[in-house]
C-alpha cells in the first residue's frame, strides 16, 4: 500500500517536490507508535472514553452513531466509514472526516464503498447547484431574504432529501436545462461493451448526417447546421448512458427537446466534431472524417472531471456566427476521449486497470428559455429560482 498509493499520492499532491521515503526508513520510526495504538469502542454499550491529554495517546476509535454524527477525533487521519443513509441531510452530516492537516495533506485517507463515495460526489453537485442558484441573488441591489428565495434542491433517484416527518411544504417540481451545458461525465466505465455500442451507434449517426456543411481543418471543427429535432432525439435513444447518471440521461434530455419543440423552440439544431487535442491520436468518424481525440482526468472510477471545452464553444459562435441565445437553436458536440489516457489515470490514481476502450461523450448547449420540463427537484410551492 505505501508503494502503491502513499509514494504516488505524495508525488501528484506536492509535484514532486516533497522528499518521499523508502517504507524501510517509515517503518523503523512508524512501529514504535503502532505499538501504542490503543483500541477504543464508542457506542452506547460501552464506558470507554478518549484521553486526550499528555502524554499523546494513539487511537483506533470503533463506532456508530456517536462517531458518524458529531464527535471530533483529534488528529484524525484514516477513516473506515460503513455506516449508510438515504437522506441528504443524514449523509452530509456524517461526512465530516478531517480538519486541516497542514504538512501531511497527501497521508490522510477515507474508505468508503463505492457506492457511498458516488452519493457524497452527487451531494456535492446538489450542494455546488444551489450555492450558484442563491449566488445570482447576491449580485441583486436589494437580495431577498431566505423567506423570499425558497430555494429548490435537485432530488436523487435513490436518496430523499430529509426524511417525510422533516419535509414540511417541500414537493416535487421540474426544472428546465434552459441555459443549461449538458455533458456525460458519468459515463459506463466499467462497461466495455456499452462504450463499444455508443462508437457504433455515434459512427453509424454521423455518416447519416453526410458531408459537414462547413470545416475548418482537415482534422477536425466539423459543422452540420441542418440536423433536425428528430435526428437528434434518434442518436440520444440509440446512445447508451451509464447507469449512474442521474439527471444527463436520454430519457431526461429527449423530453425536454420534445417539450420544447411544442413551444416552438429547438427547432434547429447544429453538430459539432471539434478538432480535439492535436498531441493526441487521430479518431476516424467516417471515411472521410477524422478528428483528435481529446485528453480527459478521471473523477471517480465510473466518472471523468469534465468533459466541455470553453474553447469549442467560443468557435462553433464564431465559425456559424451563432447567437447563444437564439431559443430555436440548440448544439451537440461529439468528442472522443482517448482510452489510453483513461486506463494511466486509473493505474496512477486508483491503481485499479480499466478494460475502457475510447470514450465518445456528448456536449449539448441549450439556450435560456422559461418553459420548465425535465429535471425532478424539490422546493416549496411559489418559491425557487427562476
Amino acid at each position: 500500500m505505501w508503494g502503491k498509493d502513499f509514494v504516488k499520492t505524495t508525488k501528484t499532491m506536492s509535484g514532486g517536490k516533497k522528499l518521499v521515503r523508502d517504507f524501510d526508513d517509515v517503518w523503523s520510526f512508524a512501529k514504535s507508535i503502532a505499538d501504542q495504538i490503543e483500541i477504543k469502542i464508542l457506542n452506547s454499550g460501552t464506558d470507554d472514553e478518549l484521553d486526550y491529554s499528555d502524554p499523546p495517546k494513539r487511537y483506533i476509535v470503533i463506532g456508530g452513531a456517536r462517531l458518524s454524527r458529531g464527535l471530533t477525533l483529534q488528529g484524525l487521519s484514516v477513516s473506515v466509514f460503513l455506516r449508510d443513509s438515504t437522506e441528504y441531510d443524514t449523509l452530509l452530516q456524517m461526512g465530516r472526516w478531517f480538519g486541516y492537516r497542514r504538512g501531511y495533506e497527501d497521508l490522510t485517507r477515507i474508505y468508503v464503498s463505492i457506492g457511498r463515495a458516488e452519493d457524497f460526489a452527487s451531494l456535492a453537485r446538489v450542494e455546488q447547484e444551489m450555492r450558484e442558484d442563491l449566488s445570482q441573488y447576491a449580485k441583486e441591489p436589494n437580495p431577498p431574504s431566505p423567506r423570499d428565495v425558497m430555494p429548490r434542491i435537485r432530488s436523487h433517484n435513490s436518496l430523499a432529501v430529509t426524511s417525510a416527518m422533516k419535509m414540511g411544504a417541500g414537493q416535487s417540481q421540474n426544472i428546465s436545462f434552459a441555459g443549461q451545458l449538458a455533458q456525460t461525465v458519468a459515463l459506463p466505465l466499467d462497461e466495455p461493451a456499452w462504450l463499444k455500442d455508443n462508437e457504433l451507434v455515434a459512427r453509424k449517426w454521423v455518416e447519416s448526417l453526410g458531408a459537414p456543411d462547413k470545416a475548418t481543418s482537415k482534422k477536425g471543427s466539423f459543422y452540420w447546421t441542418k440536423v433536425e429535432p428528430a435526428k437528434i432525439l434518434e442518436f440520444l435513444n440509440d446512445y447508451r448512458f451509464s447507469r449512474y447518471a442521474y439527471d444527463i440521461t436520454g430519457s431526461h434530455l429527449s423530453r425536454y427537446i420534445k417539450f420544447q419543440n411544442k413551444n416552438g423552440e429547438l427547432l434547429k439544431w447544429d453538430v459539432v466534431i471539434p478538432k480535439g487535442s492535436e498531441d493526441i491520436g487521430p479518431y476516424k468518424w467516417t471515411d472521410n472524417l477524422t478528428a483528435h481525440r481529446v485528453k480527459r482526468a478521471l473523477r471517480t472510477r465510473r466518472s471523468i472531471r469534465v468533459l466541455s471545452d470553453k474553447g469549442n464553444m467560443e468557435q462553433w459562435i464564431k465559425a456559424l456566427d451563432r447567437d447563444p441565445k437564439d431559443r430555436k437553436r440548440g448544439v451537440l458536440f461529439l468528442q472522443v476521449v482517448d482510452g489510453n489516457e483513461l486506463r494511466k489515470d486509473a493505474l496512477n490514481r486508483f491503481s485499479e486497470k480499466l478494460t475502457v476502450t475510447d470514450l465518445v461523450g456528448i456536449v449539448i448547449k441549450f439556450p435560456e428559455s422559461k418553459s420548465v420540463a425535465t429535471a425532478a427537484y424539490v422546493g416549496q410551492p411559489g418559491g425557487g429560482v427562476a
